[in-house]
């Protein structure tokens, strides 16, 4: 998903749940606020980064599935994906 996608203001579960996904990772490995985050992601207010802390912590506990633009996920497969992808950069 393009950072253009993650800061749109789309609600389709193909881009919104990448968005938190990404929100939650920017929560766990930057010491960025809510706030600065929300901002990034188009603009959102603190607590719609707080609910997708919760949600995505949610998920994973739960092992629930999420949808990207490249098919079904487990949420921690999801997340380490992107995890070893910011490794090799």
């Amino acid at each position: 998903l393009s950072a253009r996608s993650l800061q749109s203001t789309g609600r389709t579960r193909s881009v919104s749940q990448p968005r938190m996904l990404a929100m939650w990772l920017a929560r766990e490995y930057t010491r960025a606020a809510f706030a600065e985050i929300g901002d990034f992601f188009g603009h959102r207010a603190h607590n719609t980064v707080i609910s997708a802390h919760q949600r995505v912590n949610r998920w994973m506990a739960e092992n629930e599935t999420i949808q990207t633009p490249h098919g079904c996920w487990n949420a921690r497969d999801a997340i380490r994906r992107v995890e070893a992808e910011l490794q090799l950069a």
